[in-house]
């Protein structure tokens, strides 16, 4: 994600892409949001400091990674680390939504709800 936003804006370096405040941004929120509540934690370590660890091991500029390797390297990544993450997400979300439907269902046949809904 950083290496593709970052190729698309001509930024050479992983490093740089993250002082770039609106790629920190994406960083920080896909991290956050995304791959955090998915993903098992780390042991001795929450996730929050997890993703502080990666946010500045990415921006050390000493540790040269360019854009484009990292874009095109991070492709061949995606079966064994995006694709397993979107599962997890889709498998809770449906969850979700059929404990959500559940409940509907529930106030529905106890008539808490409008015959109309």
């Amino acid at each position: 994600m950083l290496a593709n936003a970052g190729e698309v804006l001509a930024i050479e370096t992983i490093a740089k892409c993250m002082a770039h405040p609106l790629i920190t941004a994406l960083f920080l929120k896909v991290q956050t949001e995304e791959i955090g509540p998915t993903v098992r934690p780390v042991p001795d370590m929450t996730p929050l400091a997890y993703v502080d660890l990666i946010k500045r091991r990415f921006s050390n500029a000493r540790i040269i990674e360019t854009t484009r390797y990292m874009a095109f390297d991070g492709s061949v990544r995606h079966t064994g680390f995006v694709l397993p993450i979107l599962r997890d997400q889709l498998d809770e979300h449906e969850r979700k939504l059929h404990t959500v439907s559940h409940k509907f269902l529930k106030l529905r046949i106890n008539r808490r709800l409008p015959s109309w809904a």
